[in-house]
């Protein structure tokens, strides 16, 4: 009997003994009423131009094709991101499918007793929590930050920072709060410590101010935990021997990349995203 490549509905669902899972969907490869390969995706940042591949269970690349194929139509990209030491196989997998690196993750452990307040004269970012008037600018902020080749539609829209202000928190100028500098957001919600800082490559050098002044208010101030964990990408790598020596890296990541429907002309950001000196 041929195989057959679907997304699954909730029949499909029941019936092959998969999780439910709030935002995720899943496309399988059936054959004579078994599955046989099965792929676990999302839409990531609430955009519906990018689908995240989370697990491909058996490695199959004829599924990967179909699936890319089937929503080339309507999606921009398709990313993955897989751990340069645990999924070495993964990577290998996904790259033989025409996948490509664009970036890297780079994961560290902040102490709660590193970078306190009390260890600068003067701070020159503050941390503080994110509101509706900065919405455009994060927006803004955040399309532009992002690889220039793949900043069409790799960016994070209005509706991400609106569903999620108790996840995200944004690193401003202490005397002129909305001039926002960079911002940190959990990129998973049921993981509370981590924050990925999203700086642009031009801010590399303010890294460590938005440590320190995130540590002060997240660990020194609000109590919230006694450590956390930062993600930085390959922006800072300027940065990124003296962020190892001072903190203790947990994990690298690979995030990879394969475009969908044809390029459009990038849309026009809302303002001119003009990066000032941080400074009191």
């Amino acid at each position: 009997m041929a195989q057959k490549a679907k997304t699954l509905n909730i029949a499909d669902i029941f019936r092959f003994r998969k999780d439910l899972l709030w935002g995720k969907y899943y496309y399988g490869l059936i054959e004579s009423g078994e599955i046989k390969d099965c792929l676990l995706f999302r839409n990531p940042y609430e955009s519906k131009k990018i689908i995240e591949i989370l697990s491909i269970d058996n490695k199959n690349q004829e599924l990967v094709k179909d699936f890319t194929t089937d929503y080339a139509k309507k999606i921009r990209y398709f990313i993955q991101e897989l751990n340069e030491s645990t999924q070495v196989e993964d990577i290998e997998f996904i790259t033989k499918c025409g996948f490509r690196r664009y970036n890297r993750n780079y994961c560290f452990k902040c102490s709660g007793t590193e970078n306190s307040l009390k260890d600068h004269k003067q701070l020159n970012v503050f941390c503080r929590e994110m509101n509706l008037e900065d919405v455009n600018f994060l927006v803004d902020l955040d399309q532009d930050c992002q690889i220039i080749d793949f900043r069409d539609a790799l960016f994070k829209p209005k509706k991400f920072f609106k569903n999620h202000f108790e996840d995200i928190l944004v690193f401003s100028s202490p005397i002129h709060s909305e001039e926002i500098y960079a911002y940190a957001y959990r990129p998973d919600p049921e993981i509370k410590d981590v924050f990925e800082f999203v700086l642009h490559p031009n801010r590399s050098n303010i890294i460590y101010e938005c440590i320190s002044a995130f540590n002060e208010k997240y660990v020194h101030f609000e109590k919230t935990a006694s450590s956390f964990s930062f993600i930085i990408n390959e922006n800072q790598k300027s940065e990124l021997d003296s962020l190892r020596d001072k903190h203790e890296l947990e994990w690298v990541s690979q995030k990879l990349i394969l475009e969908g429907c044809p390029k459009s002309k990038m849309p026009k950001a809302n303002k001119a995203i003009v990066f000032k000196t941080a400074s009191a």
